[in-house]
């Protein structure tokens, strides 16, 4: 079990803005201003994206929501090592084409 206190609320959607998974550890006063809920769902791991934990208040269930954020440098090194791949692997094609023109002509 856990609990959760909600913070802005837009369109009946409002975030998370806290989880606590053991309630022993609230003062028996706060423990009103937290919600109940079963299991906190497993976020995806997105390159470029933050998980953003909310809670629908119609439907009273949790799901999340995935906001742009800055690429860590190890992030931007792969994507960057992808992208030469990718120009190695067109460079390879379009030689072998002029090649294949060239020769092929003979």
């Amino acid at each position: 079990m856990a609990l959760i206190k909600l913070g802005k609320i837009t369109n009946n959607v409002a975030s998370v803005d806290v989880q606590v998974f053991d309630p022993s550890i609230l003062p028996e006063n706060e423990l009103e201003n937290y919600i109940e809920v079963g299991e906190i769902p497993t976020s995806e791991v997105i390159a470029g994206k933050m998980p953003i934990l909310m809670y629908n208040l119609e439907t009273n269930e949790l799901f999340y929501e995935y906001v742009d954020r800055p690429l860590t440098p190890e992030e931007k090194l792969q994507l960057l090592k992808q992208e030469n791949q990718d120009l190695k692997e067109r460079i390879e094609i379009t030689q072998q084409a002029l090649d294949d023109l060239i020769l092929g002509g003979m």
